[in-house]
């Protein structure tokens, strides 16, 4: 056999090669894959409330961060509740890490002395993460005691006396001021 002859046959063999290999794509019967099952993903609290210690409370606006983790694919977003119940919880849909969340803090607090008065609130903050196959990672939770100090109110007109019994008109007119030393948005 010639080198021209040689040429030409492995020519023909390479395009009868790539045909089967292209007859073989065209083909309408689909390549079976051995696939995994999805893996959940995992939430961790990087900062959130330690303990559910009433005389340790957090304040109620109190910055919660988190961290995620999918290793076979990627966190698509995270659920967190706030106070969750078996019958109806409210789960609030985030793709951020972090988030400056207010708690309640509306149950008063005994009174001591001169300080100023407080309220305070149990809480519980839980979170999951869901990963781009929509699994869900188990729920991490944090109990804690929330506070606030309560904001005052003076009455300014009539000015308020303990030694007269409050004599008015069938129609009457009582100014007063106020103000939250903590209000996070107004005073």
């Amino acid at each position: 056999m010639n080198a021209n002859s040689m040429r030409t046959a492995l020519v023909a063999g390479a395009l009868a090669l790539l045909g089967s290999f292209a007859l073989t794509g065209c083909s309408k019967d689909k390549i079976r894959t051995t696939s995994l099952p999805n893996v959940a993903p995992t939430v961790e609290l990087t900062n959130a409330p330690v303990s559910p210690d009433r005389s340790n409370p957090y304040f109620y606006a109190y910055p919660v961060n988190w961290s995620g983790n999918d290793p076979d694919g990627r966190i698509d977003h995270y659920e967190y509740a706030i106070d969750p119940t078996p019958d109806n919880t409210v789960w609030i849909k985030t793709t951020k890490n972090q988030e400056t969340i207010f708690f309640r803090a509306s149950q008063p607090d005994p009174v001591t002395g001169t300080a100023q008065p407080t309220a305070s609130d149990f809480h519980i903050f839980s979170i999951k993460a869901i990963d781009d196959d929509g699994a869900e990672s188990p729920i991490k939770q944090r109990a804690f005691f929330s506070y606030t100090i309560a904001p005052t109110v003076a009455i300014t007109n009539p000015p308020p006396t303990s030694l007269l019994d409050a004599q008015v008109t069938p129609s009457v007119r009582i100014d007063w001021t106020g103000s939250d030393h903590v209000g996070l948005f107004s005073q």
